[in-house]
Parts: structure tokens; sequence; C-alpha cells
């Protein structure tokens, strides 16, 4: 649980209305993340070992020329430097190379586009045209050297998969997927019912994984939030509950130095980060069927705090031993926290 990457909720303002966002986004949401902010974050995250800056949303490009500078400032500090986005803009060929040009020239690496029957819709009502944004951003983004993801969101009713895009790549592109998987990544998920996702019938959605594993993200992705939230995490059940809050730049003015000590004393993060929100709910003898880490996160947090508080004070040497101190993962984080001290990296 090592900081890593800066996420930066530009804006919680979307031009879609995907039925699984989370984070509930749409069009009336006008709630920006000021540049003055991102930068003050983005200078003190180099200084303290933050490695990607993520620009996300909501979505990002709806101020393009902030975006821009944004990307510039992180770049200019070291920061590999990520954009999300629903891919609105990349309408035709040339719209495409014309934005992410543009994102090149200001230092973006890498850029994550979303793809699936979600958004295609409204991709389709805003343009009225076949959705081929996702091959004229691969054009584009192969042209000029800049890493793409491809994110798509099955579920049961899923029309499009990773089959159908590496079939539409290839079409289109005129080469294998084989030829362009390094530097074309297809990133697999499902809904999690959270946000408008919790109204999806849970028969449609798969389980993505066993989930018994540590959670990677808690600790290592730092969000910053327009409304003042800095929270210990990226993921979808960071919008249905404040325990994941670990300080608020607006209210309270933290730092980031002081998030990540916030969040370092918390003994439920790192049990989360060792065992996974899917081995807790074992323990807890909660076996509701879960189809997403979110959707497991969630429950421990929101559903059955109660009865996880109630646990923790039954079983927390145990907890902070067992689980934790002798937990490879956990041991691996002092190995690396110390080596970045020795070569003076992490001013802490």
């Amino acid at each position: 649980m090592y900081p890593l990457n800066l996420s930066f909720f530009v804006t919680y303002k979307c031009n879609y209305n995907c039925p699984h966002c989370s984070l509930n986004a749409d069009s009336k949401k006008d709630l920006w993340l000021p540049i003055a902010v991102i930068k003050k974050f983005l200078k003190e995250g180099k200084q303290l070992g933050f490695r990607v800056a993520i620009f996300t949303g909501g979505e990002p490009t709806l101020r393009l020329d902030s975006l821009l500078e944004s990307i510039q400032f992180a770049k200019e500090l070291g920061y590999a430097t990520r954009v999300v986005s629903n891919g609105w803009w990349a309408f035709s060929e040339e719209s495409a190379y014309n934005i992410l040009s543009q994102m090149k020239e200001h230092g973006l690496d890498e850029i994550n586009i979303s793809f699936d029957d979600y958004h295609v819709t409204f991709f389709r009502q805003l343009w009225n045209i076949e959705p081929l944004y996702i091959v004229h951003v691969a054009k584009a983004s192969l042209d000029l050297d800049i890493r793409l993801g491809i994110a798509i969101i099955e579920d049961a009713n899923s029309t499009i998969n990773e089959r159908f895009v590496i079939n539409l790549l290839s079409q289109h592109l005129g080469r294998p997927y084989e030829a362009i998987k390094e530097n074309v990544v297809i990133i697999k998920d499902v809904p999690a019912r959270i946000g408008r996702g919790k109204h999806l019938p849970t028969d449609i959605i798969p389980e993505r994984e066993p989930l018994v594993s540590g959670c990677e993200d808690i600790g290592m992705t730092y969000g910053i939030h327009p409304d003042g939230r800095i929270t210990v995490c990226c993921g979808h059940a960071i919008f249905e509950s404040d325990f994941y809050d670990v300080g608020n730049w607006k209210e309270n003015g933290t730092t980031l130095r002081e998030a990540i000590d916030n969040a370092s004393r918390n003994l439920i993060y790192w049990w989360l980060y060792t065992q996974g929100p899917k081995k807790i709910l074992k323990k807890l003898k909660i076996h509701e069927k879960t189809t997403h880490l979110c959707d497991a996160c969630k429950m421990l947090m929101v559903d059955y705090k109660d009865i996880l508080i109630e646990y923790l004070r039954g079983h927390r040497d145990e907890i902070l031993v067992n689980d934790v101190l002798l937990n490879t993962r956990a041991q691996e984080i002092v190995k690396f926290v110390k080596e970045k001290r020795r070569k003076s990296q992490w001013q802490l």
C-alpha cells in the first residue's frame, strides 16, 4: 500500500448518461476541479514519489484547454500522464487526430477510451453515425505513439466484447491485433452495482473474478475530487461512502502528505490491501453474491459496516498481526519504502 498514482476527478460533468455509471455523472453536474488545485497536488505529489497523473471524470475533455494545461504541467514535473475519456470527440479520423495531437504536444503518454454497449449508445445519440470512434482513436494513437487502453464493460447482453473489438480493429487498421497489442491494450470489466449501476439486474452481470485477493488500488491511487474530497482509492465504492475519505482540500486544507499519513494509520485499509473485501466478507460469514471487487468493498463499508466494526473490536490484534504484519504483501511494501528512503526519492 504505497502511493503511486494521482487520479484527478477533473469534473463530475459528463455528456453521457450511462446506466451503469457509479459516479452518477451527467450533464447537470457542473462542478470542476480548479487548475490551481491540480497544480498544487501535482507539485506535492512529485515530492512524495507519485509517478502517474491521471485525469478522469466525468468527461475531462469537455474543458480541453484546462486539460491540456494540466497534462503539460504534470509532464514537466516528470509524471507519466493518462487521460480517461468516453471518446465523444473522435467522430472522424480528423477529429480524433486533432484532439490527440494536441494532447501529445502537451505531454500525454496514454489515453483510455470506453467502448462498449453502454457508451456506444450515447455516441450514436450524439452524432447519429456508426460508432467507429475507437478505430479513429486507435489510428491516431498509433501514429502519435500514444498508448491506448480500450475499456470494455461487459454484461450478459453485451454485443461488444473483446473479440468484437479485435475484429473491428483488424478490419479497419489492415493489420492483425497481434501486431499492435503492445500499444493498444484491451481492458475488460463488468458493471459495478453502484451509483446508477445499482439498478442493473444482478443476473446479467457475470462474476469478474474469484475476488479473493487483496485490493491493489487502495493506498496506491489517491483521488482528488472537485467537491474537496481526497480519497484513498479510485474505485467505484468511493462514491457510496465517506469511509474512503482521507481528507478534504476545500474544507480542511488537507495536504497530500496529511492524507497519506491518515491512510497509513487506518487498519481497515491495510486489511483490505492484504486480504481484499471478499476474504473479509467470508470472515464475517457474509455470503452474498458479489460480481465486482468494488461491489464487495461497498457491501463491507455500507451494507454491513456495523458487523465489520464489531468484528474489528473483537479481533483487532489478530488482524494486525496475522492478516497484515505477517502478510507477504505488507512486507514487500516495507522493503519498498525503505529503498525509497535510502535513495532519498521519498521525502518522509
